[in-house]
């Protein structure tokens, strides 16, 4: 009987089973490079956390493209600025998964790494899943009256989707001239909008996109019931405010600072409105985003945003009344009186900050000091005056 050794191959020994050995490992090796792993699918998606859209590419074409222009592009140690990441793009490749941030220019970097990427096909590769993407969540900005009175004409529905929750409602258009005033279709649409608010229904002024006709529209809206009503069934007393570009309130005939700013960044064009913004003009923006917690734009409109801070700060008042922004007494300062309401009383403290601006390296624009924001947590002092007057921010 013959015996067999475990792990030996029957007729190879000795110098000839070492060769054959070479060549089985050498051979295995030279296929793996032959077929490297290919990318299986690549997703783009913003890099705020609150934006919550995301488009796939699984062509096989364009992931080979996007592989070689990845392969060839050109790296450069560093570091990125707190504005940098617009757009995160995850890449998977069979089992393994990696993530690149990407800037509105086109620029990658790999965190993995610590290195920026850069190559001439980069940006048009991602030209397409990024058009899509934003296609799919942001709104056009089509201006009140015309066309959007013709598009959602009185006692018509439509549907309007928080831009940041994705939640979405049916609404009647009740009527409103200088915008739309709205109500809930049902009560389960006011459940909806009640959850939207977080729980509460509040004047807070939200982005948002107006779904009707087959079009998707950038919008504005408070969610305080007030004033009259039609449908007497939905959980609602009364209606609230949709805002278009060019609405202005029926109470004062003048545009609302927080619809704009809500309109710019459900048309995906806030970081047009904040990069292009003077030194006043952006802490008017840092101010009235802060009014209505709007963590998108004071995080990218401030240097230092502190998240822990952030939050100390929204539960420490009610509304803000922000006045007009003005040259500080200091160099690289913009002084703004600001009227704190807290609680549940009606009378207010007014305020003078002395807020920091610059333009920190890195920053496509003014940037406001994030720290000094922090007087607004300091209890009312002798330099603070009293204030009476509206206590919300009205419609």
């Amino acid at each position: 009987m013959e015996v067999r050794r475990a792990g030996r191959t029957p007729g190879l020994t000795g110098p000839v089973l070492t060769w054959a050995l070479f060549l089985a490992v050498a051979g295995a090796g030279l296929d793996a490079c032959a077929r490297p792993a290919r990318l299986s699918l690549v997703t783009v998606e913003y890099a705020w956390p609150e934006f919550r859209g995301s488009v796939t590419e699984r062509d096989p074409d364009w992931l080979g493209q996007f592989e070689a222009a990845l392969a060839g592009a050109a790296r450069r140690r560093g570091d990125p600025d707190p504005w940098f990441a617009y757009w995160r793009v995850r890449v998977e490749r069979d089992a393994r998964r990696s993530t690149l941030l990407v800037s509105r220019e086109y620029e990658l970097y790999s965190p993995a790494a610590g290195e920026f990427l850069s190559h001439p096909a980069l940006a048009g590769l991602l030209a397409g899943p990024t058009r899509r993407l934003a296609e799919g969540f942001f709104g056009e900005a089509l201006r009140w009256p015309h066309p959007v009175d013709l598009l959602w004409p009185r006692g018509s529905h439509a549907v309007l989707q928080d831009l940041e929750t994705r939640l979405t409602l049916r609404v009647r258009r009740r009527g409103g001239y200088h915008h739309v005033d709205a109500e809930p279709l049902t009560a389960s649409d006011t459940a909806v909008l009640r959850e939207i608010y977080g729980g509460e229904l509040k004047w807070w002024r939200r982005a948002v996109i107006l779904l009707v006709g087959g079009r998707r529209i950038a919008a504005s809206m408070n969610g305080m019931p007030h004033g009259g009503e039609v449908i007497l069934d939905n959980d609602f007393k009364g209606h609230f405010c949709v805002h278009f570009a060019g609405s202005r309130l029926h109470a004062t005939g003048e545009p609302d600072r927080g619809h704009r700013l809500g309109v710019a960044k459900a048309s995906g064009r806030l970081l047009e409105l904040l990069d292009g913004a003077s030194a006043e003009e952006l802490a008017e923006w840092v101010l009235v985003g802060l009014t209505y917690r709007d963590r998108v734009t004071v995080r990218h409109a401030t240097s230092g945003f502190d998240e822990a801070a952030w939050e100390k700060l929204t539960r420490s008042f009610r509304h803000l009344e922000v006045g007009t922004p003005e040259a500080g007494g200091a160099p690289g300062t913009v002084a703004v009186d600001v009227t704190i309401y807290a609680g549940e009383r009606k009378e207010g403290i007014k305020r003078r900050l002395d807020l920091s601006v610059g333009r920190p390296d890195g920053a496509t624009g003014w940037k406001v000091d994030f720290e000094s924001l922090l007087p607004l947590l300091e209890p009312a002092g002798p330099e603070d005056v009293p204030a009476l007057g509206p206590p919300d921010p009205g419609c």
